[in-house]
């Protein structure tokens, strides 16, 4: 699983990432390329309108829908684009590709994902403020005595002064 969080835990704010951090997008990157992605219908909307105009290159992505002829017929058919009913399709179809998959969200498959075991490690991008975000990373689901942090790591929030950082976090289940 990764994510970004804000100080408020928050992950979205209306069906959009309030953030821009190129030092995170690249943290990103760097983690998921060349594996599998998993995420929800909304998730992907915001890929198809306007920030990358498909799926994410370099990378086999797998769509959470109950509507995939809609989806299809919106955005049309990609190579790397699979669909999946539910999150236990998805996880099953991930195992037949090529690569490590990886949770991208949003808030309800991080949520389902946690919920259900399915993860074991997270990578998570803590940020400096409070977004005002209208969704947010399940904490809830997260018994956090199970889980120990493996590495942080301190980078600089290229919008904010010198001594500003965001931490990212890989945690590990015990």
């Amino acid at each position: 699983l990764i994510a970004a969080v804000d100080k408020a835990w928050g992950v979205g704010k209306q069906g959009d990432m309030p953030w821009h951090i190129p030092e995170d997008l690249y943290h990103f990157q760097e983690k998921t390329e060349g594996n599998v992605v998993i995420g929800g219908r909304r998730t992907y909307e915001n890929f198809f309108n306007g920030k990358l105009d498909g799926p994410l290159p370099n990378r086999q992505n797998i769509l959470l829908t109950r509507h995939k002829d809609d989806v299809v017929e919106e955005y049309g058919s990609y190579d790397n684009l699979h669909y999946a009913g539910s999150l236990s399709e998805a996880v099953h179809k991930a195992t037949g590709l090529s690569g490590e998959p990886w949770i991208i969200g949003g808030a309800n498959v991080y949520e389902q994902s946690l919920d259900h075991g399915l993860v074991d490690e997270m990578w998570l991008s803590h940020l400096p403020h409070d977004y005002g975000c209208t969704t947010h990373f399940p904490q809830e689901s997260v018994t956090w005595d199970a889980w120990r942090v493996v590495d942080e790591d301190q980078r600089r929030a290229p919008e904010s002064d010198d001594t500003e950082t965001f931490t990212i976090k890989h945690y590990e289940k015990r």
